[in-house]
């Protein structure tokens, strides 16, 4: 089962709660209720706060602010709970796909950025290479990932030559089916737009 349902722009706590928390947490008990043996969660990398000072990393404790990455977090915890599901989450960053209208929408966002601070971006077929991974790999026993993590340069050179076919070759758009799975899910994969 993929669960990406989220309500985030505009929800009051309340809505955030019910969407994110509840719905996630009925959407689990009916998978073990109709025997449905693995559920992947759309999370959010904001459950990791703000102000570390550097990237996050998976192993952080969570540290959300605000009703939507509190809703996700509480999602997380409980989904990881419930017995008789194995559950993976995948804590996303800003989602694009070319042309996202979001991304100009974000821009006066980021402008109160101090230097040098970052924004973590994720293409959306890097999204879905990183949950088609998810649904073929085995149990784990990590289960939380932040699917392609923001380390652009090490990423770009250990892809380096995997762009088969592509439209432009400066695009480094590489071949994910030569990644292993470790590279992918720990760490290795991230793309920078």
């Amino acid at each position: 089962m993929l669960h990406l349902a989220a309500f985030f722009r505009g929800a009051t706590e309340a809505e955030a709660r019910a969407v994110n928390l509840d719905g996630t947490v009925a959407l689990a008990q009916s998978c073990v209720a109709t025997g449905v043996p693995r559920l992947l969660f759309a999370s959010t990398n904001l459950v990791y706060g703000p102000d570390r000072g550097r990237p996050a990393r998976e192993s952080d404790p969570p540290a959300p602010v605000g009703a939507y990455p509190i809703s996700k977090e509480e999602a997380e915890q409980a989904l990881l709970d419930v017995p008789g599901l194995d559950v993976c989450v995948l804590r996303l960053a800003f989602v694009y796909a070319d042309g996202d209208p979001h991304l100009a929408e974000a821009i006066p966002f980021w402008r109160k950025f101090l230097p040098g601070e970052r924004i973590h971006l994720v293409h959306h077929a890097d999204v879905a290479q990183a949950f088609g991974r998810a649904l073929e790999a085995p149990y784990r026993r990590e289960r939380i990932f932040e699917p392609p993590r923001p380390e652009g340069r090490r990423f770009r050179r250990e892809t380096r030559g995997m762009c088969h076919g592509c439209k432009d070759p400066g695009s480094r758009s590489p071949d994910w089916s030569r990644l292993s799975q470790r590279q992918l899910w720990r760490g290795s994969a991230a793309t920078t737009p």
